[in-house]
């Protein structure tokens, strides 16, 4: 087991960098407004794209994070896959939805 002292400590670097890109991902979800437009926006692609980057983050610092960062990491990333799962189900629908509208 590994003593106090060779535990990572939290990094408030690595904490403001999580929550970067997860609040940039959740804005391209439609959680909330562009702060330009002031408009929900759902961009699917450009969200897949920052969580697939947090992923990275996890598989490369894997062991090397403080406990509290990577609780902050998984939290996001969990809380991020299921939104992006749930606007790709509610997009898929709104565009079936559309198709059997037209004449």
């Amino acid at each position: 087991a590994a003593t106090e002292a060779e535990l990572p400590k939290p990094s408030r670097g690595i904490q403001l960098l999580i929550n970067f890109v997860a609040q940039n991902a959740a804005m391209l979800l439609g959680a909330y407004p562009d702060p330009r437009s002031g408009e929900a926006m759902l961009d699917l692609e450009g969200a897949r794209e920052l969580i697939d980057m947090l992923d990275g983050l996890r598989e490369a610092s894997r062991g090397n994070l403080a406990s509290e960062d990577e609780k902050l990491l998984l939290d996001v990333l969990g809380s991020l896959k299921l939104s992006y799962m749930e606007m790709t189900k509610a997009a898929a629908k709104a565009m079936q939805e559309k198709a059997k509208a037209r004449p």
